[in-house]
């Protein structure tokens, strides 16, 4: 049940905070209510499946949703990081396509 309370906190923190911080510069305001909505709940959930993949738990990882493309960036440790963030991403149902801008830490 835990479990469940700390995901719904974290939707609404993400859907609360989205109109601010999750838009990316190619969003225009003509994207429907429902597309938006759409990737809002997509990009909460790739987040919330990074956080909690315990090989991923540390990095600071951003995500943008747009019509359900998924552009992850931020910075890791190695390729194998970078390629474990895109396979989850990837795996999520309704996902069409990550682009990847995560860096590996210098």
């Amino acid at each position: 049940m835990n479990t469940f309370k700390l995901f719904f906190a974290l939707f609404a923190f993400m859907l609360a905070t989205a109109p601010v911080a999750g838009l990316a510069d190619d969003q225009t305001p003509m994207q429907g209510a429902g597309q938006w909505i759409d990737d809002v709940a997509m990009a909460t959930t790739v987040r919330a499946v990074i956080v909690g993949d315990t090989g991923l738990k540390g990095f600071d990882i951003n995500v943008i949703v747009h019509n359900a493309n998924v552009q992850l960036s931020g910075y890791v440790n190695s390729q194998k990081d970078i390629d474990h963030a895109v396979d989850l991403t990837k795996s999520i149902n309704g996902v069409r396509s990550v682009t990847n801008n995560l860096l590996i830490k210098q």
